[in-house]
């Protein structure tokens, strides 16, 4: 399931987590709060962001 999390500190400091999404997809889903918070600081990559979406195409012959 893809989730998206956001913390403030008692500073107002923010931090946006993407759970569940692979590669590139966790920024494009983040982007519109990004731009609603404000200026980025710090970006933190996971594992996932370097994998890739690999999709399968089966074709069935019929005789």
């Amino acid at each position: 399931m893809r989730t998206i999390e956001i913390t403030f500190n008692s500073e107002g400091d923010s931090k946006i987590e993407t759970l569940g999404f692979v590669g590139r997809t966790c920024r494009d889903a983040s982007a519109f709060l990004e731009e609603a918070i404000g200026e980025r600081t710090e970006t933190l990559v996971k594992p996932e962001f370097y994998s890739q979406t690999i999709t399968s195409h089966q074709q069935q012959q019929s005789n």
